[in-house]
């Protein structure tokens, strides 16, 4: 089995689905649905406030955070999976260390004393969510932090997967190019997950490098839509056409884009291919709400390529994450165990020429 490494944000997740007074709380920060933004520590201070007293779910937060959680429900544990990141010195940080340590992962975190560990506050209405962050310690990781790290090289080396995700290179892009530039060195698989629109016109230069030095880009189609706009071409398929022509990162994996799109097709290029996968039929009543769908995709197609599993098989094991954490509030784990490997099912899913 594969292992894998992250870098991202350890954030931790409140989600609020009281609907009406999330509506009221979407409007008075001027907030849009299925959107994301980052505030302000006095501004989450004044959220934080606004939310007290209503019913809210306490789970671990931040992209690659919850894609690796998901990863390791679908493997039993029983994949070798790490994350760098930074957080406080304060009870939001032993919290997740405790979150995740039980769903199997090792937490390589360095403390940032001065800064709060970092918040997400997600206002759930229905199927829609609207997601606000104040970043906090998260966005401070010096490379030389890194370099220094107790036996980093040993646990580099012993990762197959490179993994990380957009949020990281904020003001971490120096860490975050060693990272990249090191796997190359080392022929390590990268796989990078886009994040939200809005990064896109906050790091554009560092978006691009990523995007050009990664095997693997993950994100749904509105973020495909703005990477399309940063890169000036005319269409997601000519786009595709010249990525995928790029020089390899990684002799041994062809490059893939994987693009999600809610309740619709996930549109594969790999190759000189395009591949589109339906997404399994849900009753809209079997949905919580749809915070961490996209990272559980993620994690469920990142858990079969830790076993070796084809581009299709890793598509529909991303459907089964996405579709069972979609039963849950935030990104929590299931309390069942994952069959999807153990039974072998990939029949929910079908594939269209």
């Amino acid at each position: 089995m594969k292992s894998i490494l992250a870098f991202g944000n350890p954030l931790l997740d409140l989600t609020i689905s009281s609907q009406n007074y999330v509506r009221k709380l979407v409007e008075k920060y001027n907030l849009q649905k299925d959107g994301q933004k980052e505030i302000s520590q006095d501004e989450m201070r004044l959220l934080s406030k606004d939310i007290q007293g209503y019913e809210t779910h306490l789970s671990a937060g931040g992209c690659c955070q919850n894609s690796l959680r998901v990863l390791q429900w679908i493997l039993h544990g029983k994949c070798q999976a790490s994350i760098f990141g930074s957080v406080g010195n304060d009870t939001e940080a032993k919290l997740l260390q405790n979150f995740l340590q039980s769903d199997g992962l090792q937490t390589r975190y360095v403390e940032q004393p001065a800064l709060p560990t970092g918040k997400t506050i997600a206002l759930v209405d229905g199927i829609y969510r609207s997601l606000v962050a104040h970043i906090g310690a998260a966005e401070v990781f010096p490379l030389q932090t890194l370099v220094q790290y107790k036996n980093f090289n040993s646990i580099f080396d012993s990762s197959d997967i490179i993994f990380l995700e957009a949020y990281f290179l904020t003001n971490r892009f120096e860490t975050a190019k060693y990272v990249v530039d090191l796997a190359k060195k080392k022929c390590k698989i990268v796989a990078f997950n886009l994040g939200g629109e809005y990064i896109f016109e906050v790091i554009p230069e560092e978006i691009k490098y990523m995007v050009k030095h990664s095997d693997i880009l993950f994100g749904n189609c509105y973020e495909f839509d703005a990477l399309k706009v940063l890169l000036n071409y005319s269409s997601r398929e000519s786009m595709a056409a010249d990525l995928l022509q790029q020089e390899k990162l990684n002799t041994q994996y062809s490059k893939t884009l994987i693009i999600t799109n809610g309740d619709q097709p996930v549109t594969c290029f790999y190759e000189t291919e395009k591949i589109e996968f339906l997404p399994p039929l849900m009753k809209e009543s079997d949905i919580k709400d749809t915070v961490g769908a996209g990272d559980a995709f993620i994690g469920g197609y990142l858990a079969g390529l830790c076993t070796s599993k084809t581009l299709q098989q890793c598509t529909r094991i991303a459907f089964y994450a996405a579709s069972n954490i979609l039963k849950q509030h935030g990104c929590t784990i299931p309390k069942y165990k994952s069959t999807i490997l153990t039974s072998n099912d990939f029949s929910f899913a079908s594939e269209l020429q």
